[in-house]
């Protein structure tokens, strides 16, 4: 199987590769899984031993995942191979219109055709506003405090949310008397900070850029079933958050049953491609009312990092402190307050 030489693009957007061409290159714009990005990377390492003395490179514009991830996920995927097709693998990202991992190998003609071609890409998705990346430190910096991770630098919070300094001494200011600072200027939390906690409640909606679906079919499917079909799309930018999340930390919380599912969504960007949610169900439909009941909420979280984890069975899971605002938006105030004391309690074990 060979690469298609009629076209320098065509219909696959490769490179063609005469002669003429050092690469052989696939692009694809928001790359939904890494289920996908594993089959593009067998493709053009097919092609890599049908031609001979080319580069393969797959071009990633705007993808979901963070870029850790995909490297650790293309690693993996490159270890598999030959070293004579590894050596000549390569993947690139391009994000906020920046590229990241341009191949040494690969000609300044090709780079060109590269960049012109993603800069045609047309802009896709609902638009997410500017996002509060003040909000994103605070919850971060509470993360930190639960999960028991110890002091941690400004830089660090500035390298994980992806913002200034000057936004994360805002922050931290806002914190008060919760903050212990440190000798060597780290910083970490001393309690739980309620006062700026129930400032956050206030604007998660708009913080978190909260999208709201309901069922139009009269017959809703469950949480429980979307979250299966979830799974089967391999999306490591979407995690299961609300009472699911908080039960998956918590199996003990007072809930019973489940009213409806809330994923935590991983988009620094300003753009987010929804045509996911058809294939959680077609009967879903984007709700305007922020107080009518949802079947499904979408909470964006803009940060550069995502915290989510991934469980044994390859479930992927927001962070404690998405599910405890999730349980608040929800109106389940006794077991929020009920969540909190188990985190805390949980922190105080771990930490001796």
């Amino acid at each position: 199987m060979k690469p298609h030489k009629r076209d320098r693009w065509g219909s696959t957007a490769f490179v063609a590769y005469d002669e003429s061409t050092t690469a052989i290159v696939e692009l694809k714009t928001r790359l939904s899984g890494f289920r996908e990005l594993r089959d593009a990377l067998a493709q053009l390492a097919g092609y890599l031993v049908e031609v001979h003395a080319k580069q393969a490179i797959l071009v990633l514009v705007s993808p979901r995942a963070n870029s850790s991830a995909i490297v650790a996920e293309f690693k993996r995927f490159r270890s598999a191979l030959r070293p004579e097709l590894a050596e000549r693998l390569h993947i690139v990202l391009h994000r906020n219109g920046t590229f990241e991992g341009r191949p040494k190998q690969i000609s300044a003609e090709d780079w060109r055709l590269i960049e012109q071609k993603v800069e045609t890409q047309p802009v896709q998705g609902v638009s997410l506003g500017r996002p509060d990346l003040q909000s994103e430190v605070l919850r971060v910096i509470i993360h930190e405090w639960i999960r028991c991770r110890g002091p941690m630098t400004s830089r660090w919070l500035e390298e994980t949310v992806g913002c200034n300094y000057r936004t994360v001494v805002s922050a931290i200011k806002r914190l008060g008397r919760a903050v212990r600072r440190h000798s060597d200027r780290k910083v970490e939390l001393s309690y739980f900070p309620k006062d700026t906690w129930m400032q956050l409640v206030a604007v998660s909606d708009r913080a978190r850029a909260t999208i709201r679906y309901s069922d139009r079919s009269g017959q809703p499917r469950s949480p429980e079933s979307l979250v299966k079909r979830l799974a089967k799309l391999d999306r490591p930018d979407i995690a299961i958050g609300g009472v699911l999340g908080a039960k998956h930390c918590d199996p003990y919380l007072d809930l019973v049953g489940t009213p409806s599912l809330a994923l935590s969504v991983h988009c620094p960007g300003d753009r987010f491609n929804l045509d996911f949610v058809r294939r959680l169900d077609p009967a879903l439909e984007r709700s305007q009312d922020s107080q009518a009941p949802a079947r499904l909420t979408l909470h964006f979280l803009r940060r550069k990092e995502a915290l989510f984890d991934r469980d044994d069975k390859g479930m992927i899971w927001a962070d404690p402190v998405e599910c405890l605002l999730d349980l608040h938006e929800a109106r389940l105030e006794p077991q929020a307050l009920e969540f909190i004391e188990f985190l805390s309690k949980r922190r105080a074990t771990s930490s001796g």
